[in-house]
Protein backbone atom coordinates (compact mmCIF):
# COMPACT_ATOMS: atom_id res chain seq x y z
CA UNK A 1 0.00 0.00 0.00
CA UNK A 2 1.14 3.52 -0.78
CA UNK A 3 1.16 6.16 1.88
CA UNK A 4 -0.20 9.54 0.84
CA UNK A 5 1.01 12.84 2.20
CA UNK A 6 -1.16 15.94 2.36
CA UNK A 7 1.31 18.12 0.53
CA UNK A 8 -0.37 19.97 -2.37
CA UNK A 9 1.49 21.64 -5.20
CA UNK A 10 1.00 22.69 -8.80
CA UNK A 11 1.28 19.96 -11.41
CA UNK A 12 2.74 21.07 -14.76
CA UNK A 13 3.66 19.50 -18.10
CA UNK A 14 7.00 19.81 -19.86
CA UNK A 15 5.43 22.32 -22.27
CA UNK A 16 4.33 24.49 -19.35
CA UNK A 17 7.91 24.82 -18.12
CA UNK A 18 8.25 27.56 -20.72
CA UNK A 19 5.99 29.74 -18.57
CA UNK A 20 7.35 31.83 -15.71
CA UNK A 21 6.94 29.38 -12.83
CA UNK A 22 8.64 29.17 -9.47
CA UNK A 23 8.03 25.51 -8.72
CA UNK A 24 5.94 22.50 -9.69
CA UNK A 25 5.67 18.74 -10.10
CA UNK A 26 6.34 17.59 -13.66
CA UNK A 27 3.69 15.31 -15.19
CA UNK A 28 5.21 13.05 -17.89
CA UNK A 29 3.32 11.24 -20.66
CA UNK A 30 3.46 7.46 -20.74
CA UNK A 31 5.94 7.34 -23.67
CA UNK A 32 8.77 8.17 -21.25
CA UNK A 33 8.18 5.05 -19.12
CA UNK A 34 8.80 1.33 -19.37
CA UNK A 35 6.15 -0.85 -17.74
CA UNK A 36 7.01 -4.47 -16.97
CA UNK A 37 4.69 -6.98 -15.30
CA UNK A 38 6.53 -9.73 -13.45
CA UNK A 39 5.43 -12.92 -11.64
CA UNK A 40 7.60 -14.05 -8.75
CA UNK A 41 7.58 -17.06 -6.49
CA UNK A 42 6.75 -16.36 -2.87
CA UNK A 43 9.32 -17.28 -0.26
CA UNK A 44 12.33 -15.60 -1.87
CA UNK A 45 14.46 -13.56 0.50
CA UNK A 46 15.02 -9.90 -0.27
CA UNK A 47 18.31 -10.38 -2.11
CA UNK A 48 17.06 -13.34 -4.17
CA UNK A 49 13.93 -11.41 -5.07
CA UNK A 50 15.98 -8.40 -6.16
CA UNK A 51 18.27 -10.55 -8.34
CA UNK A 52 15.28 -12.31 -9.91
CA UNK A 53 13.67 -9.00 -10.87
CA UNK A 54 16.97 -7.72 -12.27
CA UNK A 55 17.46 -10.82 -14.44
CA UNK A 56 13.93 -10.53 -15.87
CA UNK A 57 14.44 -6.85 -16.69
CA UNK A 58 17.79 -7.64 -18.39
CA UNK A 59 15.98 -10.12 -20.64
CA UNK A 60 13.19 -7.67 -21.55
CA UNK A 61 15.01 -4.33 -21.81
CA UNK A 62 17.92 -3.91 -24.18
CA UNK A 63 21.21 -2.96 -22.48
CA UNK A 64 19.44 -2.77 -19.11
CA UNK A 65 21.53 -1.35 -16.28
CA UNK A 66 19.70 -0.70 -12.97
CA UNK A 67 21.98 2.28 -12.27
CA UNK A 68 20.55 4.06 -15.31
CA UNK A 69 16.93 3.87 -14.13
CA UNK A 70 14.66 5.07 -11.35
CA UNK A 71 12.20 2.30 -10.62
CA UNK A 72 8.85 2.02 -8.80
CA UNK A 73 7.27 -1.27 -7.83
CA UNK A 74 3.55 -1.97 -7.35
CA UNK A 75 2.21 -5.28 -6.05
CA UNK A 76 -0.87 -6.19 -8.08
CA UNK A 77 -1.81 -9.57 -6.59
CA UNK A 78 -0.59 -12.25 -4.20
CA UNK A 79 -1.66 -15.84 -3.73
CA UNK A 80 -0.21 -18.79 -1.85
CA UNK A 81 2.52 -19.46 -4.44
CA UNK A 82 3.09 -16.36 -6.55
CA UNK A 83 2.95 -12.61 -6.48
CA UNK A 84 2.35 -10.44 -9.50
CA UNK A 85 4.05 -7.06 -9.55
CA UNK A 86 4.58 -4.26 -12.04
CA UNK A 87 7.83 -2.34 -12.36
CA UNK A 88 7.65 1.18 -13.80
CA UNK A 89 11.01 2.52 -15.01
CA UNK A 90 12.21 5.98 -16.03
CA UNK A 91 15.70 6.66 -17.36
CA UNK A 92 17.92 8.92 -15.24
CA UNK A 93 19.03 10.73 -18.41
CA UNK A 94 15.48 12.01 -18.90
CA UNK A 95 15.27 13.12 -15.29
CA UNK A 96 18.60 14.93 -15.48
CA UNK A 97 17.53 16.76 -18.65
CA UNK A 98 14.33 17.92 -16.92
CA UNK A 99 16.21 19.03 -13.81
CA UNK A 100 18.79 20.89 -15.91
CA UNK A 101 16.05 22.71 -17.82
CA UNK A 102 14.37 23.60 -14.52
CA UNK A 103 17.68 24.93 -13.19
CA UNK A 104 18.22 27.07 -16.30
CA UNK A 105 14.71 28.49 -16.05
CA UNK A 106 14.97 28.84 -12.26
CA UNK A 107 12.06 26.47 -11.64
CA UNK A 108 12.17 24.36 -8.49
CA UNK A 109 11.24 20.84 -9.63
CA UNK A 110 9.45 19.26 -6.65
CA UNK A 111 8.59 15.94 -8.29
CA UNK A 112 8.25 13.91 -11.49
CA UNK A 113 5.20 11.66 -11.84
CA UNK A 114 3.58 9.69 -14.70
CA UNK A 115 0.32 11.16 -15.98
CA UNK A 116 -1.37 7.76 -15.65
CA UNK A 117 -0.56 7.68 -11.93
CA UNK A 118 -2.48 10.88 -11.25
CA UNK A 119 -5.73 9.03 -11.81
CA UNK A 120 -4.96 6.66 -8.95
CA UNK A 121 -5.10 9.68 -6.62
CA UNK A 122 -8.59 10.70 -7.80
CA UNK A 123 -10.55 7.49 -8.29
CA UNK A 124 -13.93 6.66 -6.79
CA UNK A 125 -13.17 3.84 -4.33
CA UNK A 126 -16.70 2.51 -4.58
CA UNK A 127 -16.54 1.76 -8.32
CA UNK A 128 -14.59 -0.65 -10.49
CA UNK A 129 -12.91 1.70 -12.94
CA UNK A 130 -10.84 1.39 -16.09
CA UNK A 131 -8.53 4.32 -16.85
CA UNK A 132 -7.15 4.64 -20.37
CA UNK A 133 -4.17 6.89 -21.12
CA UNK A 134 -3.38 7.27 -24.85
CA UNK A 135 -0.05 8.59 -26.13
CA UNK A 136 1.13 8.89 -29.73
CA UNK A 137 2.37 5.29 -29.94
CA UNK A 138 1.33 3.62 -26.70
CA UNK A 139 -1.76 3.03 -24.60
CA UNK A 140 -1.75 2.32 -20.86
CA UNK A 141 -4.75 0.66 -19.22
CA UNK A 142 -5.06 0.72 -15.44
CA UNK A 143 -7.74 -1.27 -13.64
CA UNK A 144 -8.94 -0.01 -10.24
CA UNK A 145 -11.00 -1.97 -7.74
CA UNK A 146 -11.74 -0.97 -4.14
CA UNK A 147 -9.53 2.07 -4.58
CA UNK A 148 -6.46 -0.01 -5.49
CA UNK A 149 -4.53 -0.71 -8.70
CA UNK A 150 -5.43 -4.26 -9.72
CA UNK A 151 -3.76 -4.39 -13.12
CA UNK A 152 -1.64 -2.31 -15.51
CA UNK A 153 -1.13 -3.07 -19.20
CA UNK A 154 0.72 -1.13 -21.86
CA UNK A 155 -0.09 -1.72 -25.51
CA UNK A 156 2.05 -0.59 -28.44
CA UNK A 157 -0.48 1.04 -30.77
CA UNK A 158 -0.64 4.35 -32.59
CA UNK A 159 -3.17 6.94 -31.50
CA UNK A 160 -4.33 7.48 -35.09
CA UNK A 161 -5.10 3.78 -35.44
CA UNK A 162 -7.55 3.99 -32.53
CA UNK A 163 -9.22 7.12 -33.89
CA UNK A 164 -9.75 5.45 -37.27
CA UNK A 165 -11.36 2.32 -35.75
CA UNK A 166 -14.90 1.45 -34.73
CA UNK A 167 -15.83 0.95 -31.09
CA UNK A 168 -16.11 -2.83 -31.32
CA UNK A 169 -12.72 -3.13 -32.99
CA UNK A 170 -11.14 -0.91 -30.34
CA UNK A 171 -12.60 -2.96 -27.51
CA UNK A 172 -12.02 -6.46 -28.86
CA UNK A 173 -8.99 -6.26 -31.12
CA UNK A 174 -6.95 -3.18 -30.31
CA UNK A 175 -7.27 -2.74 -26.54
CA UNK A 176 -8.77 -6.11 -25.56
CA UNK A 177 -11.22 -4.64 -23.05
CA UNK A 178 -14.04 -6.52 -21.34
CA UNK A 179 -16.37 -3.73 -20.18
CA UNK A 180 -18.54 -6.11 -18.17
CA UNK A 181 -15.94 -5.96 -15.40
CA UNK A 182 -16.19 -2.19 -14.98
CA UNK A 183 -18.75 0.39 -13.91
CA UNK A 184 -16.79 3.32 -15.24
CA UNK A 185 -14.25 4.17 -17.96
CA UNK A 186 -12.24 7.36 -17.57
CA UNK A 187 -10.01 9.47 -19.81
CA UNK A 188 -8.07 12.69 -19.41
CA UNK A 189 -8.96 15.80 -21.42
CA UNK A 190 -6.10 15.25 -23.88
CA UNK A 191 -7.82 12.01 -24.95
CA UNK A 192 -11.30 13.57 -25.35
CA UNK A 193 -11.69 12.35 -28.95
CA UNK A 194 -11.24 8.73 -27.89
CA UNK A 195 -13.38 9.22 -24.80
CA UNK A 196 -16.24 10.48 -26.96
CA UNK A 197 -16.02 7.27 -28.99
CA UNK A 198 -16.54 5.29 -25.78
CA UNK A 199 -19.52 7.47 -24.88
CA UNK A 200 -21.39 5.78 -27.73
CA UNK A 201 -21.38 2.54 -25.69
CA UNK A 202 -24.55 1.80 -23.74
CA UNK A 203 -24.68 1.00 -20.01
CA UNK A 204 -21.25 2.33 -19.16
CA UNK A 205 -20.31 5.53 -17.34
CA UNK A 206 -17.64 7.40 -19.33
CA UNK A 207 -15.84 10.31 -17.68
CA UNK A 208 -13.52 12.77 -19.39
CA UNK A 209 -11.60 14.64 -16.71
CA UNK A 210 -9.12 17.54 -16.75
CA UNK A 211 -6.54 16.88 -14.06
CA UNK A 212 -5.34 20.49 -14.35
CA UNK A 213 -8.58 21.65 -12.75
CA UNK A 214 -8.34 19.27 -9.79
CA UNK A 215 -6.53 19.53 -6.48
CA UNK A 216 -4.45 16.36 -6.42
CA UNK A 217 -2.56 15.24 -3.33
CA UNK A 218 1.14 14.59 -3.65
CA UNK A 219 2.24 10.97 -3.20
CA UNK A 220 5.96 10.33 -2.75
CA UNK A 221 5.55 6.69 -3.79
CA UNK A 222 4.71 7.85 -7.34
CA UNK A 223 7.59 10.34 -7.51
CA UNK A 224 10.54 9.51 -9.79
CA UNK A 225 12.92 12.15 -8.49
CA UNK A 226 16.19 10.53 -7.29
CA UNK A 227 16.63 10.33 -3.53
CA UNK A 228 19.87 12.31 -3.70
CA UNK A 229 18.05 15.18 -5.43
CA UNK A 230 15.24 15.12 -2.86
CA UNK A 231 17.83 15.22 -0.08
CA UNK A 232 19.51 18.20 -1.75
CA UNK A 233 16.12 19.97 -1.89
CA UNK A 234 15.63 19.37 1.82
CA UNK A 235 19.15 20.62 2.54
CA UNK A 236 18.63 23.75 0.43
CA UNK A 237 15.30 24.36 2.15
CA UNK A 238 16.94 23.93 5.56
CA UNK A 239 19.81 26.27 4.63
CA UNK A 240 17.33 28.81 3.25
CA UNK A 241 15.34 28.75 6.49
CA UNK A 242 18.52 29.17 8.54
CA UNK A 243 19.64 32.08 6.36
CA UNK A 244 16.22 33.73 6.76
CA UNK A 245 16.33 33.24 10.54
CA UNK A 246 19.89 34.63 10.66
CA UNK A 247 18.88 37.59 8.50
CA UNK A 248 15.87 38.33 10.73
CA UNK A 249 18.06 38.16 13.85
CA UNK A 250 20.64 40.40 12.15
CA UNK A 251 18.00 42.98 11.19
CA UNK A 252 16.52 42.87 14.70
CA UNK A 253 19.96 43.47 16.20
CA UNK A 254 20.46 46.47 13.91
CA UNK A 255 17.03 47.83 14.80
CA UNK A 256 17.59 47.29 18.52
CA UNK A 257 21.01 48.93 18.26
CA UNK A 258 19.47 51.91 16.44
CA UNK A 259 16.71 52.23 19.02
CA UNK A 260 19.24 52.02 21.85
CA UNK A 261 21.46 54.65 20.20
CA UNK A 262 18.45 56.92 19.63
CA UNK A 263 17.37 56.80 23.27
CA UNK A 264 20.99 57.10 24.42
CA UNK A 265 21.47 60.26 22.33
CA UNK A 266 18.10 61.57 23.49
CA UNK A 267 19.03 61.06 27.15
CA UNK A 268 22.47 62.65 26.63
CA UNK A 269 20.76 65.67 25.08
CA UNK A 270 18.33 65.89 28.00
CA UNK A 271 21.18 65.62 30.50
CA UNK A 272 22.98 68.45 28.69
CA UNK A 273 19.87 70.63 28.85
CA UNK A 274 19.47 69.86 32.54
CA UNK A 275 23.09 70.71 33.24
CA UNK A 276 22.62 74.06 31.45
CA UNK A 277 19.56 74.83 33.54
CA UNK A 278 21.05 73.69 36.84
CA UNK A 279 22.67 77.11 37.47
CA UNK A 280 19.38 78.95 36.91
CA UNK A 281 17.40 76.45 38.95
CA UNK A 282 20.04 76.49 41.72
CA UNK A 283 19.71 80.29 42.23
CA UNK A 284 15.94 80.05 42.19
CA UNK A 285 16.00 77.15 44.62
CA UNK A 286 18.36 79.03 46.95
CA UNK A 287 16.12 82.09 46.91
CA UNK A 288 13.06 79.96 47.62
CA UNK A 289 14.94 78.14 50.40
CA UNK A 290 15.83 81.45 52.09
CA UNK A 291 12.22 82.57 51.88
CA UNK A 292 11.11 79.29 53.41
CA UNK A 293 13.62 79.71 56.27
CA UNK A 294 12.43 83.26 56.83
CA UNK A 295 8.81 82.13 56.89
CA UNK A 296 9.68 79.27 59.23
CA UNK A 297 11.48 81.64 61.62
CA UNK A 298 8.56 84.09 61.61
CA UNK A 299 6.19 81.23 62.20
CA UNK A 300 8.35 80.03 65.07
CA UNK A 301 8.35 83.50 66.68
CA UNK A 302 4.62 83.79 66.20
CA UNK A 303 4.07 80.38 67.79
CA UNK A 304 6.26 81.36 70.76
CA UNK A 305 4.36 84.62 71.18
CA UNK A 306 1.09 82.78 71.01
CA UNK A 307 2.35 80.35 73.61
CA UNK A 308 3.41 83.24 75.85
CA UNK A 309 0.06 84.94 75.43
CA UNK A 310 -1.71 81.70 76.07
CA UNK A 311 0.46 81.00 79.12
CA UNK A 312 0.03 84.57 80.33
CA UNK A 313 -3.74 84.37 79.98
CA UNK A 314 -3.84 81.05 81.77
CA UNK A 315 -1.54 82.30 84.53
CA UNK A 316 -3.30 85.68 84.86
CA UNK A 317 -6.63 83.94 85.22
CA UNK A 318 -5.22 81.78 88.00
CA UNK A 319 -3.75 84.85 89.80
CA UNK A 320 -7.01 86.81 89.52
CA UNK A 321 -8.79 83.89 91.10
CA UNK A 322 -6.29 83.84 94.00
CA UNK A 323 -6.46 87.66 94.49
CA UNK A 324 -10.22 87.50 94.48
CA UNK A 325 -9.98 85.04 97.36
CA UNK A 326 -7.57 87.38 99.26
CA UNK A 327 -9.48 90.67 98.94
CA UNK A 328 -11.74 91.56 101.85
CA UNK A 329 -15.29 92.73 101.44
CA UNK A 330 -15.40 96.40 100.54
CA UNK A 331 -12.20 96.31 98.45
CA UNK A 332 -12.43 96.50 94.67
CA UNK A 333 -9.71 95.54 92.17
CA UNK A 334 -9.94 97.88 89.19
CA UNK A 335 -7.04 96.64 87.02
CA UNK A 336 -4.45 93.86 86.94
CA UNK A 337 -1.44 93.71 84.52
CA UNK A 338 1.26 91.03 84.23
CA UNK A 339 4.43 92.32 82.55
CA UNK A 340 7.33 90.50 80.83
CA UNK A 341 9.32 90.42 84.07
CA UNK A 342 6.60 88.39 85.67
CA UNK A 343 5.57 91.22 87.97
CA UNK A 344 1.93 91.78 88.70
CA UNK A 345 0.55 95.37 88.96
CA UNK A 346 -2.66 95.70 90.97
CA UNK A 347 -4.80 98.89 91.02
CA UNK A 348 -7.91 99.18 93.17
CA UNK A 349 -9.86 101.11 95.85
CA UNK A 350 -11.53 100.63 99.24
CA UNK A 351 -13.66 102.65 101.63
CA UNK A 352 -11.34 101.52 104.44
CA UNK A 353 -7.53 101.84 104.42
CA UNK A 354 -7.28 98.93 106.83
CA UNK A 355 -8.81 96.58 104.29
CA UNK A 356 -6.06 97.55 101.80
CA UNK A 357 -3.39 96.69 104.37
CA UNK A 358 -5.13 93.41 105.17
CA UNK A 359 -5.21 92.58 101.38
CA UNK A 360 -1.46 93.22 101.22
CA UNK A 361 -0.84 90.90 104.15
CA UNK A 362 -2.78 88.08 102.45
CA UNK A 363 -0.67 88.49 99.28
CA UNK A 364 2.59 88.38 101.22
CA UNK A 365 1.50 85.27 103.08
CA UNK A 366 0.66 83.46 99.82
CA UNK A 367 3.27 81.15 98.25
CA UNK A 368 2.34 82.47 94.81
CA UNK A 369 3.80 85.93 95.35
CA UNK A 370 6.95 87.59 96.70
CA UNK A 371 8.73 90.94 96.83
CA UNK A 372 5.69 93.14 97.20
CA UNK A 373 6.21 96.89 96.50
CA UNK A 374 3.71 99.34 97.95
CA UNK A 375 3.46 102.10 95.35
CA UNK A 376 0.82 104.28 97.02
CA UNK A 377 -2.37 104.56 99.03
CA UNK A 378 -4.22 107.82 98.34
CA UNK A 379 -7.12 109.37 100.09
CA UNK A 380 -9.84 110.30 97.66
CA UNK A 381 -13.13 112.10 98.35
CA UNK A 382 -15.06 109.05 99.47
CA UNK A 383 -12.49 106.17 99.51
CA UNK A 384 -8.87 105.18 99.25
CA UNK A 385 -7.11 104.25 95.98
CA UNK A 386 -4.03 102.06 95.88
CA UNK A 387 -1.40 100.57 93.54
CA UNK A 388 1.05 97.83 94.32
CA UNK A 389 3.43 95.48 92.46
CA UNK A 390 4.31 91.99 93.46
CA UNK A 391 6.51 89.35 91.83
CA UNK A 392 4.77 86.18 90.81
CA UNK A 393 6.46 82.94 91.87
CA UNK A 394 7.12 80.54 88.94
Amino acid sequence: MFKKSKKKIEYITLEEMKRELKSGIIVLENRYFNIEKISLELGLDEKERELEIEEILEDRIEDYNPVEYIEKEIVLEKNEEFEEIVIILLKRDIIEEILQEGKEKKIRISGIVPAFFLRSLEIDKNKAELFIDVDEEKVIKIEFKDGKIKNIDDIEIEREKILESEVEEILQDLLEIDLTEFEKVSFYEKDREIGEIFQEIDNIDVEIDNWKENEIEYNYNYDFLPLEYLESLKMKSSIKKKVIVFFIIFILQILMGGVFQYFYNLNIEKIGDLEKNIGVYKDEIEEIREKIIEIEEKEKIREEELKKIEFKNIKLGSLIKSLDEFKPKGLTILNIELNENNRLKIIGNSIDEGKILKFQEKIIESSKFKNLNHDYIKREEEDYSFQLEVEVCL
